[in-house]
C-alpha cells in the first residue's frame, strides 16, 4: 500500500489538495500539527486511488507503459477469504493475502490469484534444493510427528531419483524404532545404520561414501526437557547435519511457535508437515512455518510409506486451501456484497459528477449538509433524474459527515462485521446499565436511554425483550406514523426501545434520501435522551455506514473466530474511509477466558494498527455464559433475569467504562 503527504497553510488547504489529486473518498490515515508550519495530511492510496502514480513509473524509452486493469473481483476475494478463515489461517495472515489479491493485475482464477499471493509471502523448497546445502538429512521433531515415516518416504523419493542412500536411526528411547527403519531400508532398497551416540554417529559419518544420501531419524524429543534437548544439540555440533523440522497439522499455532523456539535451532530452515489425513486446516502450521522463517518443503497427505510424501510449493498449497470447503462456509452475505457494489456505484458517481462541475470542488469542503430543496430548481430538461441527484448528496454526506452536535444524546453504534456474535444481546445489556447507572452519560441521576433496533430486516430486540408495539419502525418507514410514536417503554429495564419487524425490506433496500430522512428524525427524537444506543445489522451495507458516520462512537463486537475479526476489520476500514477521526472500540464477547478475550483483541488491533495505521481501544471483554441463552428464551433483559451472572458484571463492567469515556 502506497502513502502520501498533503501539506498547506491551514488544515483546510491541505484537506482541499486531497480532493483535488485523490477526491471525496479519499483515505485519510492520520493528520498533523506542523505548528507554525501548517499542517499535513497523510492518505493512503489504494490500487485504484494510486494509478495516476503507478503510471510514473511504468514508463520505458520515454513511452509510457499500460497499467493492467484490476480482474480479481469482489466476490473472488471474498471467497478466496472465507477458504482460509476455514483453514484457520490467523487474522494477520489473512489481511496480508487479501492486500495482495487487491493488488492483482491480471485476470485469474481464484486457485491462480491464491497462488500468486502465496508465493510472494512464504518461502518453499525441493529435495534437491536439500540436498545442495548438506548431504545429511537430520529429521526431528516432538514425539509422535512423523519422522521415521518421513524420513523413510523422502529415502524412496531420492531411491526413485537412481541416488545412493542411507538410513541411519539415532532412537534409542523408544522401543522397536530403530528395527521398524531397519525394516523399511530393506524392502526399499538401502543401507541402514543405528547410532547410539554422538560419538559413533562421527565415526560412521567419516566411513560413508561422500555422494551418498544420508536421511537420519533423530528420536522424538521434548524440547522442555533439558536432557533431551541436550542429546539433539550436541548432534547439531557435527556442521555436516541439515535440520528439518517434522510437525503435525493438527498443532496450536501458539504452541507450535513456542515448540520451534525451545528446540533451539537456528540452522533450522525448513519443516515438513504430516497429519493432513487427520486435520485438512493447514493454517496453523502456515503460520508456524511462516514466524519461524522456514521454508515449506513436503506434506504427508496419508500415514502409510507407500502412498509418499506430495511436494508443498505455492500451486500445491492453493489448490489445498480451496479444495473440500463447504460450500456453506464459502457462501458470502449478499447484503455485504450489495454494500460493496453500491459503494463502488457511489464513488463512480461522485467522480462523474466532480469532472462535469469544477463548481462542486467549492461545496464539497463546505461542512453543512447540502441542500436537497435545491433540487426543485432544476430545468425538467436536465436528463439526470431528481432521486439519481438526492442519492449522490446522500452519498456525499456519507463521505463528509455533518458537525458533532454539543447538545443531544451521545450516540453509540453496536455493530459487528460478522452475524451471529451476540451484538442485540450487548446492546440490550448496555441499555439496561446505562439507564441504572446513578452517574452515567449526564448530571442526571437516572441517565435516559434509547436502544434503536436498525436491524430491520432482521430485527429481534422486540423478540428478545418480549415487546408487541402497536407501533414499529416498520410503520414510521411507510408513513403511517412518527418516529416518535415508534417508543416503547421497557419498565423492567428502565429505558425506551424503538423496534422494527424480522423479515421485511431492510436499510439497505431503502434509498439514500430515505436513510437520510430517517437519519433526522432520529436526531430530533434522540435530543430528549441522554444515550443512544443504536444496534446495527451485520455487515457494511449502506444504512451501517451511514450510521456509524453518524455515531459518536462505534462499539464493534467480535467473538475469536477468524471470520469474525476479518469481517470487523473491513467494517472499521470502511468506517475510517468515511470519518477518518471515527472513535471505534471493541469488544470480545463469548470469550472462553479474559485473557482469550484481550488475545483476539490484540490480534485485531495489531492488524489495524499495521495496515490501517488506527490505534484500536478494547472497551471490554464478555465472557461465554450459557445464563445468557436462557434469558433470551425467557424473553427476559440479562440484566433482570441473571444480573450476577459472569456476562451480566462484564456488561455492567462495560458501561462503566463506555460512561467515563463519553
Amino acid at each position: 500500500m502506497r502513502f502520501k503527504h498533503f501539506e498547506g497553510k491551514t488544515l483546510s488547504a491541505a484537506r482541499a489538495q486531497v480532493r483535488r489529486d485523490l477526491g471525496d473518498d479519499a483515505l485519510i490515515t492520520a493528520t498533523h500539527d506542523l505548528g507554525g508550519a501548517g499542517y499535513r495530511i497523510v492518505c493512503a492510496l489504494e490500487p485504484k486511488e494510486s494509478k495516476r502514480e503507478l503510471k510514473k513509473e511504468l514508463k520505458s524509452d520515454g513511452k509510457e507503459q499500460q497499467l493492467a486493469p484490476q480482474y480479481l473481483a469482489p466476490r473472488q476475494i471474498a471467497e478466496l477469504s472465507r477458504a482460509l478463515a476455514w483453514h484457520q489461517f490467523p487474522f494477520e495472515i489473512i489481511e496480508e493475502v487479501l492486500d495482495n489479491l487487491t493488488q492483482q493485475r491480471q485476470r485469474a482464477t481464484n486457485e491462480e490469484a491464491l497462488e500468486a499471493a502465496l508465493e510472494r509471502m512464504l518461502s518453499f523448497a525441493k529435495l534437491e534444493d536439500l540436498h545442495t546445502e548438506r548431504r545429511a538429512l537430520l529429521f526431528f521433531g516432538p514425539p509422535g510427528a512423523g519422522k521415521t515415516a518421513t524420513c523413510v518416504k523422502l529415502a524412496w523419493l531420492a531411491r526413485l531419483a537412481r541416488r545412493s542412500v542411507s538410513l541411519i536411526s539415532l532412537d534409542s528411547l523408544r522401543t522397536g524404532g530403530a528395527e521398524q527403519l531397519e525394516m523399511y531400508a530393506e524392502k526399499i532398497g538401502c543401507r541402514f545404520f543405528h547410532s547410539r551416540s554422538t560419538q559413533r554417529f562421527e565415526r560412521l559419518l567419516r566411513t560413508l561414501e561422500p555422494q551418498t544420501l544420508l536421511f537420519i531419524d533423530a528420536p522424538g524429543i521434548n524440547p522442555y526437557a533439558k536432557e533431551e534437548l541436550s542429546q539433539l544439540q550436541d548432534l547439531m555440533e557435527l556442521r555436516v547435519l541439515l535440520p528439518i523440522l517434522v510437525l503435525p497439522t493438527w498443532i496450536d499455532t501458539q504452541a507450535g511457535i513456542d515448540l520451534v523456539s525451545a528446540f533451539r535451532m537456528p540452522d533450522c530452515r525448513h519443516i515438513v508437515l504430516t497429519g493432513e489425513d487427520i486435520d485438512r486446516r493447514l493454517g496453523r502450521s502456515i503460520a508456524i512455518a511462516r514466524a519461524a522463517a522456514l521454508k515449506l518443503t513436503y506434506i504427508s497427505p496419508r500415514p502409510h510409506i507407500a502412498q509418499g510424501l506430495e511436494l508443498l510449493d505455492q500451486k500445491s498449497l492453493s489448490h489445498r486451501c480451496l479444495k473440500d470447503i463447504p460450500a456453506s462456509f464459502l457462501a458470502t452475505s449478499r447484503a455485504s456484497l450489495r454494500g460493496q457494489r453500491e459503494a463502488n456505484q457511489n464513488s463512480s458517481s461522485e467522480d462523474m459528477q466532480a469532472s462535469n462541475n469544477k463548481n462542486n470542488k467549492q461545496a464539497a469542503q463546505q461542512t453543512s449538509k447540502p441542500s436537497l430543496s435545491s433540487l426543485s430548481c432544476l430545468s425538467s430538461k436536465d436528463t439526470r433524474s431528481r432521486q439519481e441527484l438526492a442519492d449522490r448528496a446522500s452519498a456525499m454526506r456519507e463521505i463528509v459527515p455533518p458537525p458533532a452536535t454539543t447538545t443531544g444524546a451521545y450516540r453509540i453504534a453496536i455493530a459487528s462485521g460478522k452475524g451471529g456474535v451476540g451484538k442485540t444481546a450487548i446492546a440490550i445489556g448496555l441499555a439496561h446499565s446505562l439507564a441504572n447507572l446513578s452517574n452515567g452519560f449526564s448530571k442526571n441521576l437516572s441517565p435516559r436511554v434509547l436502544l434503536f433496533d436498525a436491524d430491520l430486516g432482521l430485527a429481534n430486540i422486540d423478540i428478545q425483550l418480549g415487546l408487541k408495539p402497536s407501533q414499529d419502525l416498520t410503520q414510521a418507514l411507510r408513513g403511517a406514523c412518527s418516529l416518535q410514536d415508534c417508543i416503547s417503554r421497557v419498565a423492567q429495564g428502565g429505558f425506551d426501545a424503538i423496534v422494527g419487524k424480522s423479515g421485511v425490506a431492510s436499510f439497505a433496500e431503502l434509498a439514500a434520501h430515505r436513510v437520510e430522512k430517517l437519519l433526522e428524525d432520529l436526531q430530533e427524537v434522540c435530543s430528549s435522551y441522554d444515550t443512544l444506543l443504536m444496534d446495527l445489522g451485520a455487515g457494511i451495507d449502506r444504512t451501517v455506514r451511514s450510521l456509524t458516520v453518524f455515531a459518536d462512537e462505534v462499539l464493534i463486537v467480535v467473538n475469536d473466530e477468524p471470520t469474525s475479526l476479518t469481517d470487523a476489520y473491513a467494517l472499521i476500514k470502511v468506517t475510517l474511509r468515511r470519518k477518518s477521526d471515527a472513535r471505534i472500540s471493541v469488544v470480545v464477547n463469548m470469550a472462553e477466558s479474559e485473557r482469550r478475550g484481550e488475545q483476539a483483541f490484540e490480534s485485531l488491533h495489531r492488524t489495524c494498527r499495521n495496515f490501517l495505521h488506527y490505534e484500536l481501544s478494547l472497551a471490554g471483554v464478555v465472557r461465554r455464559d450459557m445464563q445468557v441463552v436462557e434469558a433470551i428464551r425467557k424473553r427476559e433483559p440479562l440484566m433482570v433475569y441473571a444480573p450476577g451472572s459472569d456476562a451480566g458484571e462484564d456488561i455492567t463492567r462495560l458501561a462503566r467504562v463506555l460512561a467515563k469515556s463519553s
